[in-house]
């Protein structure tokens, strides 16, 4: 995505433009598999391009996202995800 968004646009895309392109992905392949959209957000997660989605039915209705990176620089300095 980020590189095909810079040849277009001739900049990298911003934090809203990623968030933007992963919901609306993660949303149009969770449509096309063939259930509706509570039964697919019920039985995986999903990671796209900066974000993870994994949705849980909350007591008082509707859904929430608790995917989530937790990140950590290594002794080298470099970022890596925490397992």
């Amino acid at each position: 995505f980020k590189k095909e968004y810079r040849k277009i646009n001739k900049i990298l895309p911003s934090t809203y433009a990623t968030r933007g392109f992963d919901v609306t992905f993660d949303t149009m392949m969770r449509l096309l598999q063939g259930k509706n959209y509570q039964e697919t957000a019920d039985s995986f997660a999903t990671e796209q391009v900066d974000n993870k989605f994994e949705y849980y039915k909350k007591p008082d209705g509707g859904y929430t996202n608790k995917g989530i990176y937790i990140l950590y620089y290594d002794t080298d300095l470099t970022i890596k995800e925490a397992e």
